[in-house]
């Protein structure tokens, strides 16, 4: 049997390997490449700044993996498991994740931009810091999820399930927008179709725009929901944002 080797290396030195495996010479290389991060993964392997770009990983079992830093742009890993991975810092951007498991994953400063997530369970994951700027997160899972100062401008959030999260679902306003409300260290972010707002701001735009209007009061309503329940469910976040200012 001929075989050949399949190397995983680093994104910041392409001299440096970080895992190698001898593979059948008959397996297609995407075949090859998936199971060498598979066994690495299965011999917990130090794989951060990993260079997997576009890798087609789909159904992978990546628990545990240990992908800090690494650049998985483009990567196919629709219905991989990536339960409890240490992803921090790890380029997703544009990354096919739709029916993944990420269940406690840690994605603390993750680029995510422009990710497909519909359908991903993140329960319970570590999204602090990380980009979400049009991600798809619908259907999504997102219960118990850590969100602080995760960038969600244009993201896709209908139909994400948030319970527990620190991020607040306050309603769909008569003329269909869906707003939401967010916690970051400058203070409470509002979500409202293309808008991403500070509260202070969001106040004064649709002050501006909507005043005298029933959609402008109903707008301030929700407004004044975001704060009642932020200050109830998150009191010391609320409390060092102000401490901030």
């Amino acid at each position: 049997m001929k075989t050949t080797t399949v190397n995983i290396i680093s994104r910041l030195n392409v001299d440096k390997i970080l895992f190698s495996a001898e593979f059948d010479a008959a397996f297609p290389l995407i075949a090859r490449v998936k199971a060498a991060l598979v066994l690495a993964v299965e011999r917990k392997a130090d794989l951060g700044g990993a260079d997997l770009r576009g890798a087609n990983l789909r159904g992978a079992y990546l628990r545990d993996a240990n992908l800090v830093g690494a650049n998985l742009r483009g990567a196919d890993l629709r219905g991989a498991n990536l339960r409890d991975a240490y992803l921090r810092g790890t380029n997703l951007r544009g990354a096919d994740l739709r029916g993944a498991n990420l269940l406690g994953a840690d994605l603390r400063g993750a680029n995510l931009r422009d990710a497909y997530l519909r359908g991903a369970y993140l329960r319970d994951t570590d999204l602090r810091g990380a980009d979400l700027h049009d991600a798809d997160l619908r259907f999504t899972n997102l219960r118990g999820a850590y969100l602080r100062d995760a960038d969600l401008g244009d993201a896709y959030l209908r139909d994400a399930d948030l319970g527990d999260a620190d991020l607040l679902c306050l309603g769909q306003r008569s003329d269909g927008y869906w707003f939401y409300a967010q916690t970051t260290e400058d203070g409470l972010k509002i979500k409202a179709g293309c808008r991403y707002l500070l509260m202070s701001e969001a106040r004064a735009h649709w002050t501006q725009t909507r005043a005298g209007t029933a959609i402008g009061a109903e707008t301030m309503a929700m407004l004044d929901y975001a704060e009642t329940l932020a200050a109830i469910r998150w009191p010391a976040a609320v409390e060092a944002a102000r401490g901030a200012k």
